[in-house]
C-alpha cells in the first residue's frame, strides 16, 4: 500500500468469515502475537471494517496480524495476514534536458531525480530495449550501479524521451524523462589586435 490520502486504506473482513447458524459475529484485530495493533489501524467490531492512514514512519514494515472473528455460542476463528505499507518512490525531476558536446566525455548523474523516502533500496534500469540501443549508438550508455549516463558522444543529434525507471523493492517504481541533445560546440578565438 501506499502512503497516500488517495489510497487509504480500507478492507472489509467481514467477508472472510461465514457462520454456519447464521449467529452474529463481532471481530478483533491484534498483532498475530496477541499485542495490540498500531493506533493509525482502525477496526469496527461490529461490522469488520478495517479502515488506516499510515504514516510514512510506518513504512517498510512487514505486519503480521490475526483478524479473529467472534460468534455468540463461544465459536472462534482467526485469520491471519501480513501488511506491508510501503511509500511509493518519489519523482523529484520528471523532465530533464541534457546538453553535451560532440566529441567531449560526458557524465551526467540521475541518483538524484527520483528517491525513496522510506529508505529501501531503489534498482535503476532502461526500460525499453530501444532506449540503450540509441544510446549506444551515439556513444553513451546509462550504468544502472551508479546512476549514470556517459560516454563520448560521437555524433550530434537529439533523442527523447528516454525513460529511465527506478523500483524498491516491493515492485513499486516511479519514472521520469530524458531528452538528449548533442551539439557540435565550438569557441572560436577572437583576435583582439
Amino acid at each position: 500500500m501506499k502512503d497516500d490520502l488517495a489510497n487509504l486504506l480500507e478492507i472489509d473482513t467481514s467477508t472472510w468469515f461465514t457462520d454456519d447458524d447464521g449467529d452474529t459475529l463481532t471481530y478483533k484485530l491484534t498483532y498475530s502475537d496477541g499485542t495490540k495493533r498500531p493506533n493509525w489501524m482502525g477496526y469496527d467490531i461490529n461490522s469488520g471494517i478495517f479502515r488506516g492512514y499510515p504514516a510514512l514512519s510506518d513504512s517498510s514494515e512487514y505486519m503480521n496480524l490475526r483478524f479473529t472473528a467472534y460468534d455468540t455460542n463461544d465459536g472462534v476463528y482467526s485469520y491471519y495476514k501480513t501488511l506491508l505499507v510501503n511509500a511509493r518512490p518519489l519523482i523529484r525531476v520528471l523532465y530533464k534536458t541534457l546538453y553535451m558536446t560532440v566529441n567531449r566525455d560526458y557524465g551526467h548523474y540521475v541518483g538524484n531525480y527520483i528517491k525513496d523516502f522510506d529508505g529501501d533500496l531503489l534498482t535503476w534500469s532502461l526500460p525499453r530495449t530501444a532506449d540503450r540501443d540509441d544510446l549506444r549508438d551515439l556513444g553513451l550508455d546509462f550504468y544502472s550501479q551508479k546512476k549514470l549516463i556517459a560516454g563520448k558522444p560521437r555524433k550530434t543529434g537529439i533523442l527523447s524521451p528516454i525513460y529511465i525507471e527506478a523500483t524498491d523493492v516491493h515492485g513499486y517504481s516511479a519514472r521520469m524523462y530524458l531528452t538528449i541533445n548533442v551539439r557540435n560546440y565550438r569557441v572560436d578565438r577572437r583576435d583582439d589586435a
